[in-house]
């Protein structure tokens, strides 16, 4: 009996998620018959709890392919596949421990996009949104970091909001008031887990652009009123954040 894990379907080095099969081959006289084939985890060393079973019968050329284990973990997995004979034919195993037999299955890449709030008048809320898409079962959690402007090298965060990773979907940062015009950089630290990969965004890669408000300024002048006569002009300013500075008023 020769068995080898099947050169389809990514089998030999699969990463989380995906699907594993094997094939066996057995040589003798014209043989029939069926094949099992038993999946064991890394941890089974002795091969004695099978995490799939299939059962398939000998096809041409005495070969036989087992049906898929699907979502797999990630993780090394060892493949034992035997032979129960036929009347011209003894049985015969593989064995456990075969190096062979083993495949290895990686953490998967999730795909990762990022929507920051931008555009925005000084004083409205900005947030982050952070999708994860395409995982095998995600978990961890996802940090998200605000930086001030002029803070180029994200040294001190405003704001750190820590989310726990349940599947894919969208996470929410929350809301920041900033209180200043600028561009705001966001950090976000996936953690990722064992069965999918992490990411680290740089500094400046994702930002919030906060304009300044565009008050709108009234004025009153004291008019029709006879020479010599003192006159005056007053503003009133509407529609700012918080304005500051001097206003000044010429008369010509």
């Amino acid at each position: 009996l020769h068995s080898f894990p099947t050169r389809r379907s990514s089998d030999l080095s699969a990463t989380a998620g995906g699907s594993l099969g094997d094939g066996a081959t057995v040589t003798g006289d014209s043989p029939s018959g069926m094949v099992t084939f038993n999946l064991y985890a890394a941890s089974d060393t002795t091969c004695a709890t099978p995490l799939f079973t299939d059962t398939e019968s000998l096809g041409a050329q005495g070969h036989a392919t087992s049906a898929k284990y699907k979502n797999a973990a990630a993780g090394t997995y060892q493949w034992v596949a035997s032979y129960g004979g036929d009347p011209n034919n003894g049985t015969a195993a593989g064995s456990c421990g075969d190096t062979t037999e083993q495949v290895t299955v990686t953490a998967t890449t999730p795909t990762f996009t990022n929507t920051p709030d931008t555009n925005v008048t000084v004083g409205t809320p900005i947030g982050d949104q952070f999708k994860i898409a395409n995982g095998f079962a995600p978990g961890g959690t996802v940090t998200f970091s605000l930086y001030a402007p002029g803070d180029t090298t994200c040294t001190t965060a405003l704001l750190t909001v820590t989310k726990t990773v349940s599947g894919n979907k969208t996470y929410q940062s929350g809301t920041f008031a900033e209180m200043a015009a600028g561009t705001y950089d966001w950090v976000v630290v996936y953690t990722g887990d064992s069965n999918n990969n992490g990411v680290t965004e740089s500094c400046g890669t994702e930002t919030s652009v906060v304009n300044q408000a565009s008050p709108m300024l009234s004025t009153t002048a004291t008019t029709n009123v006879a020479v010599g006569a003192m006159i005056t002009d007053s503003a009133v300013l509407a529609s700012g954040f918080n304005p500051s500075g001097v206003m000044t008023f010429e008369v010509f």
